[in-house]
C-alpha cells in the first residue's frame, strides 16, 4: 500500500486546481452575433454578454477600433450587460475593404485588470452597384414571387436583367429564379434541367417548396449538399449572420426517400442544408436557402456572394 503524505497530497490538489482554472479561463466577453462583416458609412450596434466571473471588480470598460496601427475611434462604457456599442465606421471607396480590430479593456480606478477583449471586424463599400460585364441579355430573372422581390433586390443593385415571363425562349448565361414550386408544378424540374443541358446556369432563391428528383450521374456532372461552411471557403471573411436573433436561413435541402424514389426535399428554414448544386460541365443548378436579399440589407457578404456567383 503506498503511504499517504498530507504535504504532498496538497501540492498535487493546488497543481490540479491551477490547471483546472487556467483550462477553464475563456475570453471575457461572449459576442451576441456571429456577423463580422458589416456596410462602411452606416451604424452598426454590436452587443456583448459577460463570461462568467469575468470583469466583476470593473469600474470602467474602454472601446478601441483599430486599423493599421491607428485608432479609427474610441469610446468609454459603464461596465453594464449586456454591454452596447453603438458607431459608424467611415464610407470605404468602392473595392475597399478594411478589417480593423476592435479592443475592449477593463479597468479599477485607472488601473487594468484581466486580459483584453478582440474581435476582428470587416467593412466594406456601401456602393451597392454589382461590377459585372454581363448585359441584360446575359441574365434572365423569372421572379414567381408576388411581391417580386428578387427584381427589387435587383435593381437596387443595378444589375442588368432581362424579366422573363417564361423560361423556354431564354439563351442567356444565368437564370435567375424566385418563388420555385416543384409540388406545384410537376415539370418545373424538367424545364430547369433542359436549360441546364443548353449551357445556362441557373440559380434559384427563396421561396422553393416541394421536392424534385436527384438528378441522374452523368460523366463529368458533380452534386453537392453543404450549408454555411461553403461560404467560408469560398472567402475566409465572408459570414451570412445578422445581427437579429432570427435566422436567415428561408428554406432547407435534404436527400429523402419518395415513391421509392431518391429526391430532394425543401424543409423549414431551420433544417437542412443551405446549398444545392447540381454541376453539368460548365453549367450549374444551385439553389439557396439563404433570405440574400434581407440578409444584404445590412451584410455585404451576401452582395459579394451574389456578385461572385455571376463572375466566375
Amino acid at each position: 500500500m503506498i503511504p499517504f503524505n498530507k504535504k504532498s497530497a496538497l501540492i498535487a490538489f493546488s497543481i490540479l486546481m491551477a490547471s483546472a482554472s487556467a483550462g477553464a479561463s475563456g475570453p471575457p466577453l461572449i459576442y451576441c452575433s456571429g456577423q463580422t462583416t458589416f456596410y462602411s458609412g452606416r451604424e452598426i450596434n454590436l452587443q456583448w454578454r459577460a463570461s462568467p466571473g469575468s470583469w466583476k471588480d470593473a469600474d470602467a470598460l474602454h472601446t478601441r477600433l483599430v486599423y493599421a496601427n491607428k485608432i479609427v475611434l474610441q469610446q468609454n462604457l459603464p461596465p453594464v450587460f449586456p454591454l452596447r456599442l453603438t458607431f459608424t465606421y467611415p464610407e470605404l471607396r468602392p473595392g475597399v475593404t478594411a478589417d480593423p480590430v476592435l479592443i475592449i479593456t477593463a479597468t479599477r480606478q485607472g488601473e487594468t485588470i484581466g486580459d483584453p477583449y478582440e474581435q476582428q471586424l470587416y467593412f466594406f463599400s456601401s456602393t451597392t452597384n454589382v461590377q459585372t460585364t454581363m448585359s441584360a441579355s446575359d441574365v434572365g430573372v423569372w421572379d414567381l414571387t408576388e411581391e417580386n422581390i428578387l427584381t427589387q433586390w435587383l435593381e437596387e443593385m443595378s444589375v442588368p436583367f432581362t424579366p422573363l415571363m417564361d423560361i423556354a425562349d431564354f439563351k442567356g448565361r444565368w437564370l435567375i429564379c424566385a418563388g420555385l414550386d416543384f409540388d406545384g408544378r410537376p415539370s418545373l424540374f424538367d424545364a430547369l434541367q433542359s436549360k441546364l443541358e443548353q449551357g445556362t446556369s441557373i440559380l434559384g432563391l427563396p421561396p422553393i417548396q416541394g421536392s424534385f428528383p436527384i438528378p441522374a450521374y452523368k460523366k463529368g456532372s458533380r452534386l453537392l449538399l453543404a450549408g454555411g461552411e461553403i461560404v467560408r471557403e469560398i472567402n475566409k471573411i465572408w459570414n451570412l449572420d445578422t445581427l437579429k436573433d432570427s435566422s436567415t436561413q428561408a428554406t432547407g435541402f435534404r436527400f429523402a426517400a419518395q415513391d421509392d424514389m431518391a429526391v430532394v426535399e425543401t424543409t423549414a428554414f431551420a433544417e437542412g442544408h443551405t446549398w444545392f448544386e447540381y454541376r453539368r460541365g460548365d453549367s450549374r443548378l444551385i439553389f439557396w436557402g439563404w433570405d440574400l436579399a434581407l440578409i444584404s440589407q445590412t451584410n455585404p457578404s451576401a452582395r459579394d456572394l451574389f456578385t461572385y456567383l455571376l463572375t466566375h
